[in-house]
């Protein structure tokens, strides 16, 4: 039976390659989501004390947050777009592509 391996960033996808670069990896998935997950995948990564990993965000204003949340999962697009907008636009880097955006 082959070994999982949970990976939750770039830099530990990079150490697992390199230390198995001698034995092919035969699959890798990349999940974004909770419902991208199979039964026993959640058990694992979520339900088990043991082999979950646990990050405590602190949020400073939560009015702040329940504005953005409504925006983005509202149904007006035209305020999600202009959500994303303004964050590129404070983008250095993003800021040229802004007009090419759909």
């Amino acid at each position: 039976m082959e070994k999982e391996h949970y990976i939750y960033d770039n830099e530990s996808q990079k150490k697992l390659s390199w230390k198995n670069i001698g034995h092919r990896l035969k699959k890798v998935n990349r999940n974004k989501g909770l419902g991208e997950l199979e039964k026993e995948q959640v058990i694992i990564t979520i339900l088990t004390p043991e082999t979950r990993k646990l990050s405590q965000c602190v949020v400073p204003d939560i009015d702040a947050l329940n504005r953005i949340i409504k925006q983005l999962m509202g149904t007006d697009a035209s305020a999600r777009r202009g959500y994303f907008y303004s964050r590129i636009e404070r983008s250095c880097e993003m800021s040229q592509y802004k007009n090419k955006l759909i």
